[in-house]
Order: structure tokens, then sequence, then C-alpha cells
């Protein structure tokens, strides 16, 4: 795409009203109100004045008091702004021949004149070179032209679902909700989920519990049976990210089934764990570095062994580089971009405990204090999917509720836990008032060499022994070779 003269800005100004009256940007009005506010300054040759802070006060209603190094609000929004500007092109805007674009890390619009949507070419027929010579050349042609229609036929379904989901790929994001009739929704992290495409076979089964992945209500069925997805991508690596929720179940034992990408072997078996904490919370199973094969498409084949395969989402990602991709997650409801641009989770993979927010700054002078700014406390745990490889894990810490001017009074012994790893002791006896000196003070700890357990997973669990364990992040770094 390329960028809008000035002398055309009359029909930027008409593409914002549109995209501003959709449904995606009614329901949003932060959103709204912030690409009004970013856009209408460009289109009035006043992109010095977007900044961070004029977008928060004037734009999102943040006081004048606002600090930007203290309140990422503006970062989490921008974020969620190009995530719902994307899916607007993917779908209601995406004839349209201007596109408004929101490049990382800036706060001001591109204009750009959309470059003409490629089609997926349909196989020619082919030329007749030569006139028949007898009967049964006449024969075998019509035959050969017979099997050549049927072979078209069959394919057609297969190339309008590619042709009606190509906004969906164009940008090399796959995630799909399997045995979903219709429709897409968003998750809480800003992105969207498409209706079951690409696949050959199995069959729909709508499940009695919809999964947990912080919107039950949109995971509410499973692709079941012999079946396979033959999904189209851009070359490159991907990380592939497979969901599996309740697996049907016959004589009370869980079905083995195995799943190969591109004809080779992916998974030999599923292995749920044996009493979740959340029975609608999925099994996910994280793999990286994975490429389309030479026709451009990665293909995914679910093979019954014991009883019928299943799975409930897939997800498909660019990766960059060759190493597996960073987990951060944080104690919080909400996903966060710190200052660097990197992308924290809002708290998933957890069983039992309690969130709550921590008002009160840390005085973190080499650190993020919106890393802390989020807690769980109790007796409780994190089962965290990870791709095969070796990581360096980070797990930050403050004690934001014992201390002599705080409300749980006390300080130095009033609150002692363990962390175990895969069942063993990763730290004893941690005193985090007493290990930073004090309350309302960082504690970084980290651990190199880790890799996930033969399920494909990180079990870090909290065990309180004196009041309650506590967490504020996990981080998750692959190390280089």
């Amino acid at each position: 795409m390329s960028p809008l003269p000035p002398a055309s800005f009359d029909g930027a100004r008409e593409e914002l009203e549109a995209v501003l009256a959709s449904h995606l940007f009614t329901r949003a009005p932060s959103l709204n109100r912030m690409l009004r506010f970013i856009c209408e300054r460009t289109i009035a040759g006043d992109v010095a004045s977007i900044k961070e802070y004029t977008v928060a006060v004037e734009a999102l209603g943040r006081p004048a008091a606002f600090n930007p190094k203290r309140d990422p609000i503006v970062r989490v929004e921008a974020h969620r702004l190009r995530k719902r500007l994307a899916a607007y092109y993917a779908a209601e805007g995406a004839s349209h021949p201007i596109r408004i674009t929101l490049e990382p890390g800036q706060y001001i619009p591109r204009f750009e004149n959309a470059a003409p949507q490629r089609e997926i070419p349909l196989p020619p027929p082919a030329a007749l070179r030569r006139p028949w010579r007898s009967p049964l050349v006449a024969t075998a042609a019509a035959l050969l032209l017979c099997l050549a229609v049927w072979r078209l036929a069959s394919s057609w379904s297969t190339y309008v679902r590619a042709a009606s989901l190509r906004p969906f790929y164009a940008s090399s994001e796959i995630r799909l909700l399997a045995g979903v009739p219709t429709g897409q929704v968003m998750d809480p992290e800003g992105n969207f989920w498409t209706h079951d495409v690409f696949f050959h076979g199995g069959s729909a089964v709508t499940r009695s519990t919809p999964l947990n992945f912080g919107s039950p209500s949109h995971f509410w069925a499973q692709r079941r049976g012999a079946f396979s997805y033959d999904v189209p991508l851009k070359s490159g690596a991907y990380q592939l990210r497979l969901s599996f929720g309740a697996p049907p179940r016959s004589s009370g034992s869980i079905p083995g089934f195995r799943v190969l990408l591109n004809g080779a072997l992916l998974m030999d078996r599923l292995d749920p764990p044996p009493a979740p904490c959340d029975p609608a919370t999925p099994v996910e199973r994280v793999f990286s570095n994975v490429h389309p094969s030479p026709d451009g498409q990665l293909h995914l084949q679910f093979q019954p062994l014991s009883g019928p395969a299943w799975v409930d989402a897939i997800e498909i990602v660019p990766q960059p580089g060759s190493q597996p991709m960073p987990i951060r997650l944080l104690a919080k409801s909400s996903p966060y971009i710190d200052a660097s641009g990197r992308v924290w989770s809002a708290d998933r993979h957890f069983c039992g405990g309690t969130p709550v927010n921590r008002h009160q700054a840390v005085d973190a002078t080499h650190t993020d204090p919106n890393l802390f700014s989020g807690e769980r406390y109790g007796n409780f745990s994190y089962q965290i999917p990870a791709a095969p490889g070796r990581y360096r894990l980070t797990l930050r810490f403050s004690e934001s509720w014992f201390g002599p001017n705080l409300a749980g009074h006390g300080g130095a012994g009033s609150r002692i836990f363990d962390v175990f790893l895969a069942g063993r002791p990763l730290i004893r006896n941690l005193d985090v008032f007493t290990t930073a000196g004090g309350s309302l003070r960082p504690v970084e700890l980290s651990f190199d060499h880790l890799q996930p357990d033969p399920a494909g997973e990180f079990l870090l669990q909290f065990i309180p022994q004196k009041e309650n364990a506590s967490l504020n992040s996990i981080e998750l770094v692959p190390e280089t070779n």
C-alpha cells in the first residue's frame, strides 16, 4: 500500500467516519475517541501534538497529572487499536480504497491507498491442441475432461472458503475455532478468532461446557473424528498452538490419536492432567519453528488410534527468528505493553489463588513498576504450555501487604513460602520482605537452562509456609543456542 497524498485527505475524512461508524468501533468508545483524535490531528497537519501524554489527557480522559511511566493506558489502547483496525479491514472494510493503519510503536496514523487483492486463480481448463484423430482418442479425451471437471468441482468448496477467508490470513495470523460454523470473536487479548475453515472430514460437535479462554462463551465446539486442515500461509516460520477441550469418552477411557504436520509425526499422544483445576480449561500444546509445505499450505492431520481425534482451537502466528516465542504473564486481568514494546499477557494458566490490584507504587528504579501492580496470592499453581527448548525463567515479587506502614503490618518473617517446578523445589522459604530489604521493593529471581516437562508445560507451584504465597509476574525467555 502506498501513502495517501495530503491532497486526498477529503477521502481520508470519509474513511475515518466510516470506520468510526462500524460496529467494531461503536462498541469500543475509548478506541473510537483515540482514533478520531489522532486522525483529525493528522488531517489538520498537527502531528507534532500527537504524543502519549496528549492522547491520554485529551482523548482518553486521563487527568493533567498523567504520568506515562506509571500508567501504560496509551500503549495498551494503541495495541488494541491496531488489532481492531486489522479486523475492520479484514471484513467490513476489505473493499475500501483507503485504509487507516497505525505502525507499532507509533501514535501517528497513516492513510494509505489499498493495494488490489490478488485473486486465487482457478485451475485453467486443458487446451485442445489438435482435432480428434479417432473415436478412441475422443473417448479417452472425454473421460479425462470429466475427471478434470470432477476434480475442479471437488476443489471448488475449498477455493471458496480460501477466497472468502483471505482477509483473515492476509496478516499471516490464523486463529480458528474448530467446529464453530460462522462468525468471528475477539478474545481478551484483542485477537480475532474466526469460524472453522480449511478442514476436511470429521464432524462438528457442540460442547456441553464452553472452554475457558477468558471469554468462554465463544469456545463452545470442537471437531472430532478423522480429519485434516490445509491452512494457506505465507512462507516463513510460525508458532503453532493446538487447544484440546474435554475429550470424547468411551467406556471411561480417553481415546488415543496422533497429529501429523506436513506428513511428519507431531504428536503421538495427548496426556491431559489427571485432575485439572478447571475442567473447562483446555489442554494446550505449543510447537515452534513450523513452516508451510512447498505448496504454500500447512497440513495438519488428526488420526484416530483407540478412539476419535479431536481439537477445539488452532492458532498459527508468525515467529521472529528460529527460537520459540517468549512467554510473559502479569497477575492482572488485562494485557500490558511495557516501555520496550514487549507484550505481557493477562493472567492465565493458573489454578487457585486470588487476584488483587496493588495501588501503591513499587520503588522500582531499575525495572518497570507496572510489572508489580497486580498480584496473585494464596496457595496456587501455574501450568504454562511452552514449545520445546531451553528457557530463562524470571519470577517477580514485591511485598505490598506486610510492612510497618502497610495494612498487614508486620514485616520480616510475616510471609514465607516455597516455589516448586515440576514437583521439585525451586525456591525454599522465600521471605520477599527480607530478600528485598523492605516492603514495596522489587525482587526478581531468575533461573537458567530450564525445559518444559514431557507434556510440554512448565508446572510452577507456590506453596505457603506462613501466610499466603504471592506473585506479580512470570517471564519465560528462550535461551539462544
